[in-house]
């Protein structure tokens, strides 16, 4: 399960990389700052596999959303999904059916072992 959280607070949650990758834009993980992990802790960085970036040819505008690919990054932070939960604010997106709200996704987290403090 992969956990993401963008500069606004706001919550995502998804059964894969894969599908993370598929659900959001690379425009959008660039331009939100979203932040990613696994229930175990681990960290993931967006690679952007085709960059997302605006082009202009006089007044007209294309934007390319990108493309990207999620790659762990270091040693799992156990502490890292509770603080994904501490941050948000809300549960934006989620794609596994038993999460649709953050305290629904809390108990579930906290059900396979996870410690999570209720706010």
């Amino acid at each position: 399960m992969i956990l993401a959280l963008d500069k606004h607070h706001a919550l995502f949650v998804f059964t894969s990389t894969g599908e993370a990758e598929a659900h959001l834009e690379a425009w959008d993980v660039q331009q939100a700052a979203i932040e990613f992990c696994d229930e175990r802790g681990q960290r993931y960085l967006p690679s952007h596999t085709i960059p997302p970036g605006e082009s202009r040819l006089g007044p007209l505008r294309s934007i390319s959303i990108g493309a990207f690919r999620l790659v762990a990054e270091g040693m799992p932070d156990p502490s890292l999904p509770e603080a994904f939960f501490q941050r948000a604010s809300h549960l934006e997106h989620s794609t596994v059916l038993a999460m649709q709200s953050i305290e629904e996704a809390r108990t579930a987290l906290g059900q396979r072992g996870r410690l999570f403090n209720s706010p």
